[in-house]
């Protein structure tokens, strides 16, 4: 029974360590500012845009994202207008007002 207990007791201390360093590896990043590239990174994968895409899937989320502003309240803050896309043809953070095939009544006016 003793004998147990005693590796139980160190199996418990050494996953104790790691969590202790892996937190003081995450307050490292975060005090050092060396989060920020990190955040880039990670909001780049969640965001809508697209990564030198054909314009037609820009264009199909740009309706989408029309269709669901128009039944936003602040339709200014909607995917709409918020959006950025990379398209081969029309270059870099286009918004879906910038896309000529994209009409968008009722929610164009909203965005900046």
């Amino acid at each position: 029974m003793m004998n147990k207990r005693g590796i139980e007791l160190s199996t418990t201390t050494i996953i104790v360590m790691i969590m202790a360093l892996l937190v003081l590896v995450v307050m490292a990043f975060i005090f050092t500012g060396s989060s920020a590239t990190l955040q880039e990174k990670i909001r780049s994968i969640f965001q809508g845009g697209t990564g030198g895409s054909d314009i037609a899937i820009a264009e199909a989320q740009c309706k989408a994202a029309c269709q669901t502003a128009k039944a936003l309240e602040n339709k200014a803050l909607s995917g709409y207008c918020t959006n950025a896309y990379d398209i081969k043809d029309l270059g870099e953070n286009i918004n879906c007002k910038d896309i000529p095939a994209i009409d968008c009544p009722g929610v164009e006016e909203f965005c900046s």
